[in-house]
């Protein structure tokens, strides 16, 4: 079974302009995830769905495919990672028709390593999962205290039942939130399904500090000195990893692109 692994690399960034080509420890965020990918015994061939000529330079000098230029209706903010995705499995199907299963990687995350890769991608195949995803234990969020209000004030508590008990914090953390770490797609389920989520949907837990999204200027600054404390490099060891089995989620779940 074969794994194409595809890194979106979109031009327009509204947060920080020319996202993708901004450096932590000396490699752009591009290089980082483009490392990790080229880097895992698991995944075949790494190409970039991009709009941005500097990225494709880039890309060409580590020796990443860029076999198409990403069309603009595909690169605004309001674009789904879901037709970027078909739009890059039909380019390529025009060439090679037997990759079995789509690994998404972000810029935006770039303490992805291949060792995560490799067991999110062993997971998949296993388990003939329609969707791998990566998570970290929501340690800062306490469910039975979230709330809603309505014009009044009145509260509606999200977590009823757990809210009349007042749990612990350390009784709640067994909560999961999703990261953009990385992605695992079964190819034929989504073209057949149209969903990014299927029923058959497996988690990959991963560390808290490398869970980071890079979106704003501050974003930056964090995951270099998140890089920094932990001494993250492009391609390091994670022995943290811990499979998580099946999850549910739901479509209103967005990626970036």
């Amino acid at each position: 079974m074969k794994c194409l692994a595809v890194i979106v690399a979109r031009k327009g960034s509204i947060g920080i302009p020319g996202k993708n080509l901004k450096k932590i420890r000396g490699r752009a965020l591009c290089e980082w995830v483009s490392l990790a990918a080229k880097n895992s015994s698991r995944i075949d061939d790494v190409i970039v769905s991009t709009d941005d000529p500097e990225v494709q330079n880039l890309c060409f000098q580590l020796g990443v495919k860029v076999p198409f230029v990403r069309p603009e209706h595909l690169c605004t903010s309001e674009s789904k990672i879901y037709d970027v995705l078909m739009h890059t499995i039909n380019e390529i199907e025009l060439i090679d028709t037997n990759y079995d299963y789509l690994a998404l990687l972000q810029p935006t995350s770039p303490f992805v390593t291949s060792d995560d890769l490799n067991q999110a991608i062993s997971l998949a195949k296993t388990y003939q999962a329609d969707t791998v995803i990566s998570s970290y234990e929501a340690c800062e969020i306490q469910f039975s205290r979230m709330h809603k209000t309505n014009l009044l004030g009145e509260v509606t508590w999200l977590d009823q039942e757990k809210t009349q008990s007042m749990p612990r914090r350390q009784e709640e953390n067994s909560w999961l939130l999703r990261t953009g770490l990385f992605y695992i797609f079964n190819i034929k389920f989504l073209k057949q399904n149209k969903s990014l989520y299927g029923p058959k949907t497996y988690s990959i837990k991963v560390p808290r500090h490398r869970a980071i999204c890079i979106d704003e200027p501050l974003d930056l600054e964090w995951a270099q000195f998140i890089c920094e404390k932990y001494d993250l490099k492009p391609l390091g060891k994670n022995p943290c990893l811990a499979p998580l089995g099946h999850v549910s989620l739901t479509e209103n779940d967005s990626l970036g692109s």
